[in-house]
């Protein structure tokens, strides 16, 4: 099987992307920061539905010019902004790293296809071919060895995902 593939990112490309990447960093990173797991445990979550009766009572209590100690209107109102920003945003970077990584699985079984087919050619030719033979020794004792059920569909010791 030979998977489609539309081409390979210029190192240019790969470069841009890092930047962006490096710009959405610091975009977050201004207005947030990584939690620890036992925060998030510990974080309050809003009622499922509570968007409008948030909302509701902010707005009255601003209009009614209400203030409370250690919750400053403006920082709520930081979070009520965030709150409606970041969805979006979310599922947007959420789609891209899904692509991403469906380009990548296609990559790599578009990789192993090719090699399996480079690789049963040069074993062929190695029956008359000593040096061949020699050189593609190290592949045909690689692909020897037995992979072994539920160890990862991927090596993690090379460059291959």
């Amino acid at each position: 099987m030979f998977y489609e593939m539309k081409g390979a990112l210029t190192e240019e490309q790969v470069a841009q992307a890092n930047k962006d990447l490096d710009s959405l960093d610091e975009m977050f990173s201004a207005v947030g920061r990584p939690l620890q797991q036992s925060e998030r445990a510990e974080m309050l979550r809003a009622k499922r539905g509570s968007g409008a009766i948030i909302d509701l009572t902010l707005d009255m209590a601003k209009e009614k010019g209400l203030t409370l100690d250690g919750k400053p209107m403006a920082e709520i109102e930081e979070a009520r902004a965030l709150r409606m920003q970041l969805p979006a945003l979310i599922h947007r970077l959420e789609s891209i790293l899904q692509l991403a990584n469906d380009t990548l699985l296609t990559a790599n079984g578009t990789l192993w296809d090719g090699f399996l087919g480079y690789y049963r050619v040069l074993g062929a030719m190695a029956k008359g071919d000593a040096d061949i033979a020699r050189r593609i020794k190290p592949v045909s004792e690689f692909m020897a060895r037995s992979s072994r059920k539920g160890s990862k569909a991927a090596s993690t010791d090379d460059d291959v995902l």
